[in-house]
């Protein structure tokens, strides 16, 4: 991994009109990148916040990518 992409990375993958040279970097260096936790769950607080139709939409896209994914994300520190 060569890459650990932040939370604007990927709620930009998740609107309607993504910005086209993020969308292209992001192709270009999937194999590469990781999502820490961390940002999968700031992703979520930000769909969930959203009116509907939009929050359930997001939501499935977003349960969908964790299950097609699930290798590109990055646990977060274990606190004991």
């Amino acid at each position: 991994m060569r890459f650990l992409l932040d939370t604007n990375v990927i709620s930009e993958a998740g609107k309607k009109a993504p910005n086209g040279n993020v969308m292209n970097w992001l192709l270009q260096h999937e194999a590469d990148s990781g999502v820490p936790a961390m940002a999968i769950s700031e992703r979520a607080q930000g769909v969930y916040a959203m009116q509907e139709p939009d929050r359930s939409r997001q939501l499935d896209a977003l349960k969908s990518w964790l299950s097609e994914n699930n290798d590109f994300v990055v646990p977060g520190p274990v606190l004991k």
